[in-house]
């Protein structure tokens, strides 16, 4: 309350702190056997030569989620775009509670394709997790045929 000559205001503030308590690390590697996995970063660290890929390879890339925090961490979604000159190989994804497909760079998604063989029109993945509790990991996995 302040109070000026004649006049007198008053007035209230309300503070409010959200604490976080998950946080998520997400690391991506990739394989041509699906046992050798490589991040390609610069930080592989079994002296394993990277191998080259050669159209016609499916390369099946790993995304982990872990919830390093303290909290359960509740409705997440990875999105992971098909890379340029490959093909997303059909009945490929694991992990995740649903994994839907776009065919048009992420505006709208629907179910995966099914059956086998490469589907060239899916452009973007989206894997879908309810939660993931602390000290929780969730592996997801898609498969891609170079062109």
């Amino acid at each position: 309350t302040a109070t000026f000559a004649t006049l007198t205001a008053t007035d209230s503030v309300t503070d409010t702190t959200i604490i976080v308590g998950g946080e998520v690390r997400v690391e991506k590697a990739w394989s041509l056997d699906g046992t050798t996995f490589y991040r390609g970063d610069g930080t592989d660290t079994d002296n394993l030569p990277v191998p080259e890929v050669a159209p016609g390879e499916t390369i099946t890339y790993r995304i982990t989620l872990t919830n390093i925090g303290t909290a359960a961490v509740t409705d997440v979604d990875v999105f992971d775009p098909v890379p340029t000159f490959t093909d997303f190989v059909v009945g490929s994804t694991t992990g995740g509670d649903t994994v839907e497909c776009s065919t048009d760079g992420g505006s709208t998604y629907s179910a995966c394709p099914t059956g086998s063989g490469v589907d060239t029109d899916v452009t973007t993945l989206r894997f879908d997790l309810s939660s993931l509790a602390p000290g929780a990991e969730q592996i997801l996995t898609f498969g891609v045929q170079v062109q």
